[in-house]
């Protein structure tokens, strides 16, 4: 029987995943950075433990040679610095697909510069991402975001 892959995990409780990055979002006190995970690289049960109402301390790190790496292969080399963003971010919910999952990773906008934001559009890497917490709830008002829509991810190549 063939085993399921498991994540990448490169330290105590911090979790390695492939991903595409999609569009960038302008809110008024966060900016957002849409994802999207395969399904065969973040099982339903790790998606629903990370992506839902999570507050993450996250590594974002550009990788165009991310597809060719095997599940568990770490890279020799360190990123250049300018490939990385280190942040804690919210994630309120996430979609999900035939072929993978999505979801939007909101920054601060106190924290977070939106021009390093838009390196990542349209690109590939990976995270780094380590639950801190839950995120935090607006009070007396419905969560008005929805899932992240599959068109943050078109236009971009």
């Amino acid at each position: 029987m063939a085993k399921k892959p498991k994540a990448d995990v490169i330290a105590s409780g911090v979790e390695r995943y492939p991903c595409e990055f999609g569009s960038v979002a302008l809110g008024k006190q966060t900016f957002g950075l849409a994802v999207r995970f395969a399904r065969k690289r973040l099982k339903l049960k790790d998606a629903d433990r990370l992506l839902c109402g999570a507050r993450l301390k996250v590594r974002v790190v550009k990788d165009a040679n991310v597809d060719v790496d095997g599940p568990g292969q770490l890279t020799l080399e360190a990123p250049d610095p300018a490939d990385v963003l280190e942040s804690i971010v919210d994630v309120k919910s996430y979609g999900v697909r035939p072929d993978g999952y999505t979801a939007k990773l909101q920054f601060p906008s106190e924290d977070t510069e939106v021009d390093d934001l838009v390196e990542y559009r349209f690109e590939k890497g990976y995270i780094e991402l380590e639950r801190v917490g839950d995120c935090e709830k607006k009070k007396g008002k419905p969560d008005a975001e929805g899932d992240p829509d599959q068109a943050e991810f078109e236009g971009g190549e």
